[in-house]
């Protein structure tokens, strides 16, 4: 009796009667930046796969580099933010 009733509660919690579907799952990937290379356009395109949200972030000291950075980033970023 007592597993059956297990069972039945079970039942009812795993029914989609009444179920309202959850909203969609979103992430935001963020990949650090340094300088341009190889590695970090991988990186880029394996957040990409991960989320159509994926950004680069890239924290400027220098306002020469961050100037280069731009510009390797137009040509090699593949238009991500």
């Amino acid at each position: 009796m007592i597993v059956h009733r297990h069972y039945e509660e079970v039942a009812r919690q795993l029914s989609l009667g009444g179920f309202e579907p959850p909203p969609p799952i979103t992430n935001t990937v963020l990949v650090l930046v340094g300088d341009i290379h190889r590695g970090v356009v991988r990186r880029s395109q394996y957040a990409q796969s991960l989320s159509p949200n994926a950004k680069a972030v890239f924290v400027e000291i220098d306002p020469e580099r961050t100037r280069r950075l731009e510009e390797k980033w137009g040509k090699w970023g593949m238009g991500r933010p």
